[in-house]
């Protein structure tokens, strides 16, 4: 299988069931920034226990239904609806009431000690090199 497509690079990218949109448009941008968030919640549940990845997981496949409908061709919705491809109000809900669960205990240790355990974890990924000018010394 070939990383490239011989097609050339015409600063655009093909919509999921058809059409081609510019590549910094606002549809490549959202679902972007979404896999970048699905990515950050990846390390959690790497450096998570059993509860809060499970609670991960579920918010991980919820994004990915949230990505198909961003890189979908918003004529033909109706064919990711097809195949239950669809953001529901369930998903919302669901987001809500975990959103609801961290409001009533303390969000910003629980925040801290996920920055905590995400900085071990890439620590460990990406340990320090000698002679890296982009490392800031400890």
């Amino acid at each position: 299988m070939k990383v490239y497509t011989r097609g050339g690079d015409d600063g655009t990218t093909a919509l999921l069931y058809g059409g081609r949109v510019p590549k910094d448009g606002p549809q490549p941008t959202a679902y972007g920034d979404v896999d970048e968030a699905q990515a950050a919640i990846g390390l959690a549940r790497a450096a998570g226990d059993a509860e809060l990845d499970g609670i991960l997981l579920g918010l991980e496949r919820d994004l990915w239904i949230v990505m198909a409908e961003l890189a979908c061709n918003h004529d033909k919705l109706d064919q990711l609806e097809a195949t239950g491809g669809r953001v529901r109000t369930e998903m919302v809900e669901r987001l809500e009431a975990l959103i609801d669960e961290v409001r009533a205990g303390r969000p910003g240790h629980g925040m801290a000690e996920a920055v905590r355990r995400m900085g071990i974890v890439l620590a460990e990924h990406f340990p320090k090199s000698d002679g890296n000018p982009n490392e800031l010394p400890d």
